[in-house]
């Protein structure tokens, strides 16, 4: 059963169905941070990629989630270079929510990867 879009907002953590892909894509079912502020009238939303695999070096546009951040059950890595606007009836589950902070450490990376100066 898909995700209520409606009650989800910016910083919410989803799992969200990302293939098919093509190229360098992330794929799989994976948690993802939604990152728009309201469901689209077009029933798409805005998500950035979480994966548990650890970057050989911290990257700019990259951010660190600890395990239990938003409902993870990992420390995990948020891939902000991987930004997707998807089907709402990609979504799976509502895992949880990202504190005010922690949030703020995604779009800072988001920003960074997007070339928008704060």
């Amino acid at each position: 059963m898909p995700v209520d879009a409606r009650r989800l907002h910016l910083g919410s953590i989803v799992r969200v169905r990302l293939d098919p892909v093509k190229a360098k894509e992330i794929g799989k079912e994976r948690p993802c941070v939604v990152h728009q502020r309201l469901a689209h009238p077009e029933g798409t939303v805005t998500v950035l990629p979480i994966t548990t695999t650890s970057p050989p070096k911290p990257y700019p546009f990259m951010a660190r989630l600890p395990k239990g951040a938003g409902g993870l059950r990992k420390d995990s890595w948020v891939k902000c270079q991987q930004v997707r606007t998807v089907a709402v009836s990609r979504l799976t589950r509502h895992l949880g929510d990202l504190t005010p902070s922690q949030l703020s450490e995604v779009t800072k990376a988001l920003m960074f990867h997007l070339g928008i100066e704060q």
